[in-house]
């Protein structure tokens, strides 16, 4: 039953991922300022906070993807691979979305903790086997 539960999860995390991806500019600025450290940030700053909220969120999403879905049948790289290809089309909607921009080091920063998330649920899985 685990397994079904981080498949769940696994749902959850990626469609919460792409939601976020995909607001618009004006939506993410209201987001932002709930963010605790909007005050005195400057864009530089933001531009590095947003490298790693994106691992971040990728990070979660590869580990919960790998827990959920890995299996004799079903390596992980290509769920890595499906992963970086999210990043691609999110980055690349973004480019159409009002107040967003693509930029690749987005893609850089999603794949970046796609392959940390992959890594540490597959060590996961080494330690503790689905049974």
């Amino acid at each position: 039953m685990p397994r079904l539960r981080y498949r769940i999860i696994s749902v959850f995390t990626l469609l919460a991922t792409l939601l976020a991806l995909l607001l618009s500019g004006e939506h993410l600025a209201m987001l932002a300022g709930w963010w605790p450290w909007r005050d005195g940030a400057s864009a530089a700053s933001y531009s590095n906070q947003d490298k790693l909220v994106h691992a971040g969120m990728f990070a979660i999403s590869g580990y919960f993807v790998v827990l959920g879905w890995v299996s004799r049948n079903i390596q992980a790289i290509p769920l890595y691979l499906g992963l970086l290809a999210l990043g691609g089309c999110t980055e690349w909607l973004q480019g159409n979305i009002p107040g967003r921009g693509a930029d690749n080091w987005d893609l850089v920063a999603d794949a970046a903790g796609a392959a940390v998330g992959v890594t540490l649920g597959l060590c996961s899985l080494r330690r503790n086997p689905p049974g």
